[in-house]
């Protein structure tokens, strides 16, 4: 009996451990057969519609006219997979949407999928690229999908779970105005690129560490590159909103061990508190513009008070000295200079950076008292109170 109870303890967890396995439902499309009719006839269950009527796509059905401009072929994935078009002089911008169950809150994930742009036998969506976008939680990336005979091109989205069950959407809206274009997407997955199609570049490690002089150290290596373009570092204060920081370009074709480094020293100061996560991702170009991410990686900083805004000399008579740090969201600010019955006497218009900057206000010309001066940003607003001899 005792040994009993230990094995049925080890099935308990191995059977909650499948439990919570992450899926994505119905990651291949899969349906009976392809359509015009669409996931609206619930075709590829539990995908539904999200706008318009998105199709459901195969060699002999490429498209919503049934045809195509270039030769079509099977996606990786296999079977079926969701065509979108897109025709933004009539609104019709496509999108489905399904599930991923099984997630850890807080956890990093990368999604992988496939997508192609096969156009139709008519002109009416024969633009190139298609610029699909797939949206998890509130991250959101779009693709450029160039259009080519028989090819599919291996994609990925890194997100981070903010809920156990997260919607998945695939959407493909026109970037580029009076534009007609035609993705198709299949082979959502948490595990393994679509069909295993070869992604440009195979990535050994992406790493990124806080280091005490308030600066974050990032390194990548790759054992393989292929057609690859350029890497583009992004950073991110939330996990959800990214932005570039820094572009290099890649090896292109190459069969060697490579390593690339870069020192991010321009973190910025969020409503006067340094320190705090920083999220990082890599995005990688192909020559022909496809693009994919690696997973996310967090620099994570002891958190202090500083001063924001300081202000000499005080008492002043002509010129007012500022130093001021911005956040990466305060690229625009203004001075105001307020007297001491709340009117504005001085006020200007200043461009600052990320970071530590500094500025000068003329108040020669203002009388004798006490003022305040106030700096207004996108992260907020400061005052400092000082007087004119």
């Amino acid at each position: 009996m005792k040994k009993l109870i230990p094995l049925l303890i080890l099935f308990f967890l191995l059977t909650l451990n499948d439990l919570t396995a992450q899926s994505v439902s119905n990651g291949s499309v899969t349906a009976a057969s392809a359509s015009n009719s669409g996931i609206g006839a619930n075709r590829a269950s539990p995908w539904s519609v999200c706008q318009f009527s998105p199709d459901i796509c195969d060699p002999s059905h490429p498209s919503y006219v049934a045809n195509s401009q270039v030769t079509p072929t099977f996606s990786p994935d296999g079977g079926t997979w969701l065509g979108l078009a897109s025709m933004s002089p009539v609104g019709a911008t496509e999108c489905a949407q399904t599930t991923i169950t099984g997630l850890t809150i807080g956890q990093s994930y990368t999604l992988y999928f496939c997508a192609a742009c096969f156009g139709t036998g008519s002109s009416i969506c024969n633009n190139s690229p298609a610029t699909p976008s797939v949206t998890v939680g509130a991250t959101t990336q779009l693709y450029t999908i160039p259009m080519a005979a028989s090819t599919w091109v291996a994609c990925s989205l890194p997100f981070v779970a903010t809920a156990s069950t997260m919607t998945l959407e695939a959407k493909h809206s026109s970037t580029f105005g009076a534009y007609y274009a035609y993705a198709g997407v299949d082979g959502f997955s948490l595990t393994t690129p679509c069909g295993n199609i070869l992604l440009p570049i195979k990535l050994l490690s992406f790493n990124a560490f806080a280091q005490e002089n308030y600066t974050t150290k990032i390194n990548w290596q790759t054992t393989e590159e292929i057609d690859s373009d350029y890497f583009v570092l992004e950073r991110s204060e939330d996990g959800q909103y990214f932005y570039p920081i820094y572009t290099i370009n890649a090896a292109g074709n190459s069969q060697e061990l490579l390593t690339y480094n870069y020192i991010d020293d321009e973190l910025p100061v969020r409503n006067g508190i340094k320190g705090g996560d920083f999220y990082y991702r890599l995005r990688q170009v192909d020559l022909n513009q496809s693009v994919n991410y690696s997973k996310i990686q967090v620099a994570s900083f002891v958190s202090e008070k500083v001063d924001v805004l300081k202000i000499y000399p005080n008492p002043v008579m002509a010129s007012l000295n500022i130093e001021f740090i911005l956040g990466a969201n305060s690229s625009q600010q203004s001075f105001q200079i307020i007297n001491g019955i709340g009117q504005v006497v001085v006020e200007k218009e200043l461009n600052g950076t990320t970071g530590f900057n500094t500025s000068q206000i003329d108040v020669h010309d203002l009388a004798k008292g006490t003022y305040i001066l106030q700096m207004q940003t996108e992260g907020g607003s400061y005052q400092r109170k000082f007087v004119k001899k």
